[in-house]
């Protein structure tokens, strides 16, 4: 650290120390004041919000119970439950109507036989409707309950009050009203003692057990009845919004809902803030000055080194020519006399150094630890059309040299390269429309690394067959789609619509086998079409969560006719306990699944082809196995490679009419979304296995691929 350095540092330690501690007293005892206060205030406007819920939790108690003890609907009931008849349901009908019209709260009104289907209603619609399964009926039987919410047939808000109807200490039925929450909405959205970003909130159990929103937030009026969300705890408490908040919250043991008030931090501590804001421009003023004097200072008492250090600094950046003028007979002096004698040697062995390196056919840049570009040879000038002249030396940095080159941080890689003391190489960087290839060596003298070189390799030739032959691919694969695909068309609807005409079998055969042909060979062009997307870099992937059975099912669907052509069943085996989702693209995965299942039938004459689900802690194994072929050792060595097939023979095609694309597309399909295809076990005569691992929804991820 430089003498001036340390003079300014001790002098604004000697100024800040005492405004610091100052501001971060204040600080703290005004923020633990506006703790206590909201706190105060958040649990009397909780305590008053949750007496007032359940006065109402008290009221629809009360009005379930008075319904499953009138007398009527108790006898009706019962006579229902020993004789069934349309007579008794009208008479029952007659009677819930009456009830809900004696009050307004009750939107509908259900009766259930002892097996749980409906055997009257207010409302038509839900006549016969089976509750059998569900929670409302479940409980409804036991005893009353009045704490599940739910959307009704409407899509309107509403809570369920439910319990068992009794006749002579037997249950004959159960009791369900279908009760609105208008009165809980009230008492929620009563916002008044909450600021202007505070909520009240209550949570409750719907049909399905989930713990749900019961009325509309303030800053999200559709919240009502969707899946409540919270994450943290205490001061850290985030809502449903990702905001900071203050919170406090209890719970109502009488039904297991949850109510709750908060406030957002931003505005509770608004006055800490202003605070802070306050000290911090204390703060900088006070550094402004405090530099301004050290500077004055330390100027003063260290010119003679600044000087120095100047002249060093312009010899690092490549001027050997510089020399220190400092004439004293004092140690810096005899410092300054001792580095020009140095800097005259390093000059005389950079002349021999540029003299072996003028001629190389490669571009070759030699730049120092911080970037700054010490030698450039007129191999590199010419590729990064840089200007071109006399001397070996440009008083640019690599980062600046390197600054049009797409997709290449000269800076992180150098970086790297002299930390890790190890070569580098970036294959492939585009610049104005040529490809290079670049090499750095770290300088590695002791331990230390001193510079880097880089050796840059013109491969644009070599790049540009490459791309017209892949665009050429493409474009006849996209020009052989279209007519391929109006010959399958036309002949299908031949064989559909003309079947009068086609009475001569020979005709007939000859157009099925071209409809045939133009299936096959649009199957194929689709391949070159995905294989070519793919190994462009076009292909775009819809990563979600999705439930692997589902794709599993699909993909074997697809195959089943094939696979009973063959008389070969295809088994799927699942855990007993559920499958976790899978994060992937679902329609690419059914590809690969259905890709893999084909492999199966067409290499397998008897047995039978299993497909396989298994969860490890952060993937989901999709793996196909047959009772077919096998693959040879010598075979293997060509899976997941282009136009090749794992047959008996290196040297001629399979039988089976296909591409030998489906096991490489089916691979960069699998890598895309973040996974792996690979050969699980084989054996020649006995059958296959290839497995798919596709990353599981609550792994972490990266970035999605396109």
């Amino acid at each position: 650290m430089k003498i001036s350095q340390k003079l300014i540092i001790l002098f604004l330690l000697m100024a800040l120390i005492p405004i610091v501690a100052i501001g971060v007293f204040s600080y703290f005892n005004t923020q633990k004041a506006l703790n206590q206060e909201i706190s105060s205030q958040l649990t009397n406007t909780l305590n008053r919000k949750t007496e007032a819920i359940n006065q109402i939790i008290q009221q629809n108690g009360t009005v379930l119970e008075v319904f499953a003890d009138y007398g009527n609907v108790r006898l009706l009931t019962g006579a229902y439950n020993d004789a069934p008849s349309a007579s008794i349901t009208r008479q029952l009908n007659q009677v819930l109507a009456i009830r809900r019209a004696d009050n307004s709260g009750i939107r509908r009104i259900h009766v259930l036989d002892t097996h749980g289907q409906v055997e009257a209603s207010t409302d038509n619609r839900f006549l016969d409707h089976d509750y059998s399964k569900s929670r409302v009926f479940q409980v409804g039987s036991k005893g009353i309950d009045v704490s599940m919410f739910f959307k009704d047939i409407d899509g309107l808000p509403a809570e369920y009050l439910t319990g068992p109807i009794v006749l002579q200490g037997k249950t004959v039925g159960v009791a369900v009203l279908e009760y609105q929450v208008d009165s809980l909405s009230l008492i929620t959205g009563d916002y008044v003692d909450l600021g202007q970003t505070g909520e009240a909130f209550m949570v409750g159990p719907n049909d399905a057990g989930q713990q749900v929103n019961v009325a509309p937030l303030r800053f999200n009026d559709n919240a009502a009845l969707t899946p409540y969300k919270h994450s943290g705890t205490g001061r850290q408490t985030r809502d449903y919004r990702g905001h900071l908040v203050l919170q406090k919250t209890t719970k109502l043991d009488s039904t297991g809902w949850r109510v709750g008030v908060k406030m957002d931090q931003d505005e509770v501590y608004a006055p800490v803030y202003q605070l802070r804001n306050l000290t911090l421009g204390i703060i900088l003023v006070t550094i402004v000055l405090v530099v301004l004097v050290g500077w004055y200072f330390s100027h003063y008492i260290t010119a003679p080194i600044i000087r120095f250090t100047q002249v060093v600094s312009r010899i690092r950046a490549g001027n050997l020519t510089e020399r220190v003028q400092i004439k004293s007979n004092d140690e810096i002096g005899v410092l300054g006399t001792a580095f020009n004698d140095m800097t005259s040697d390093l000059l005389e062995s950079r002349a021999r150094l540029m003299a072996s390196v003028l001629g190389l056919s490669q571009g070759f840049i030699m730049a120092d630890h911080d970037g700054h570009v010490i030698t450039i040879n007129n191999a590199a000038r010419r590729l990064l059309k840089l200007p071109e002249t006399d001397s070996d030396t440009t008083s640019h940095t690599l980062r600046d040299i390197f600054a049009r080159v797409e997709k290449f941080d000269v800076t992180t890689s150098v970086t790297q390269c002299l930390q890790d003391k190890r070569s580098l190489e970036a294959r492939d960087v585009t610049f104005e429309g040529s490809f290079f290839n670049i090499f750095l060596s770290p300088i590695v003298i002791g331990d230390q690394s001193n510079g880097a070189v880089v050796l840059i390799t013109d491969e644009t030739e070599e790049r540009i067959i490459q791309r017209s032959r892949d665009e050429f691919f493409s474009i006849a694969s996209h020009e052989l789609r279209t007519p391929l695909t109006a010959i399958r068309g036309n002949s299908d609807t031949i064989l559909q619509y003309y079947k009068e005409q086609l009475k001569d079998p020979d005709v007939h055969s000859m157009i099925s086998d071209m409809h045939d042909a133009s299936i096959r060979l649009i199957n194929i062009v689709n391949d070159f079409l995905d294989m070519s997307s793919l190994e462009q870099g076009k292909a775009t992937f819809t990563i979600a969560p999705f439930d692997p059975q589902e794709v599993t099912k699909a993909a074997i669907a697809e195959l089943s006719n094939a696979a009973k052509a063959k008389n070969l069943p295809i088994k799927l085996n699942t855990p007993k306990t559920a499958l976790p989702q899978v994060a992937a693209d679902q329609e690419r995965t059914q590809k690969i699944l259905v890709s893999l299942l084909d492999n199966a039938v067409k290499f397998t004459d008897k047995g039978s082809i299993t497909l396989t689900l298994e969860a490890s802690e952060s993937t989901l194994h999709f793996s196909v196995t047959d009772t077919g072929r096998g693959i040879s050792p010598e075979a293997q060595k060509l899976l997941f490679h282009k136009f090749q097939q794992a047959t008996s023979s290196l040297l001629t095609r399979d039988d089976t009419s296909a591409t030998g694309l489906g096991l490489y597309i089916s691979r960069l399909l699998a890598q895309g979304m973040e996974g792996t295809l690979y050969l699980g076990a084989t054996e020649e005569g006995k059958g296959t296995t290839f497995t798919l691992e596709l990353p599981l929804a609550t792994a972490p991820k990266q970035a999605p691929k396109t």
